[in-house]
Order: structure tokens, then sequence, then C-alpha cells
């Protein structure tokens, strides 16, 4: 069976239906909780991705071992080629703690602990000064 081709509007548009979700760490409940790669996670399952979900990791420099997991499923994009439903990594510290879904026009959908819910807003200096990387999903066109 071919791999089922996944649209960055598909990823944007279903993270959208996240809006609003408070933020809580390690969950994955659509309008009860979820956090940053959580919101990645579902979107992806939800559009059909076969993703190994690992919630046992502690808040802040974990992410990097939730990336490890999302290897098989992601490839890594230079940040000209950036497009709408890439999923961007930010770190503090020198160490990622924090990811959400570009969305385009220079917008990010992303679970931010900081205003306790799932939200879309601009990508300002701030965001693009502590961006680590960001990745497709490979099954992405």
């Amino acid at each position: 069976m071919e791999p089922k081709q996944i649209t960055g509007d598909m990823v944007v548009a279903k993270a959208r239906e996240y809006i609003g979700t408070p933020w809580h760490h390690a969950a994955r409940c659509k309008g009860v909780g979820i956090d940053c790669i959580g919101l990645f996670v579902c979107v992806g399952q939800e559009l059909g991705l076969q993703i190994i979900d690992v919630v046992n990791y502690s808040m802040g420099s974990q992410l990097n071992r939730m990336l490890d997991e999302l290897d098989p499923y992601v490839i890594d994009v230079d940040l000209k080629d950036v497009r709408t439903g890439d999923l961007m990594v930010f770190s503090g510290k020198m160490m990622p703690n924090h990811c959400g879904i570009y969305s385009g026009e220079d917008t990010l959908i992303h679970a931010w602990r900081t205003v306790g819910k799932v939200v879309e807003m601009p990508l300002d200096e701030y965001w693009m000064n502590n961006l680590f990387g960001v990745f497709r999903i490979k099954e992405s066109i």
C-alpha cells in the first residue's frame, strides 16, 4: 500500500481544531488538554500516521527525546524552505524545549504554556531568534 499523502493545509486544518484547548503537560485530548509536542503527535495520528507516542518525558529539555521518537516520521527542512504544516522547534538554553506547527504567512499554531492554551500567533523576532530546526512529515506533499 502506498503511504498516505498529507498536505500542509491538512496539517494546519487539523491543528486549528485544537485552538483553545488548554495546555497541560503530556496530555493528548482535544478540547481538554494538550502540550506542544502532543499537538503535533495528535494531528499526525488524526491524519493517519502511526506515530508511537511517548508521554513519560519531563518538561523542558526532554523535547530532544521526543524528536528522536518522531524521527521515523519527519525530515529536516531548511528554514528558507519552510512551508505550511511544518513542525518548528525552538530552543531555550541551547536545548530544544518547544514546538509548533507553521500555519503560513509567518504564523504558528502551538500549545503554549505561557498563555495556557493552543493559540495561533505571529512568528515574531523572539521565536525566530530561538528557532532550533524545521521538520516536515515524510508523507507530506
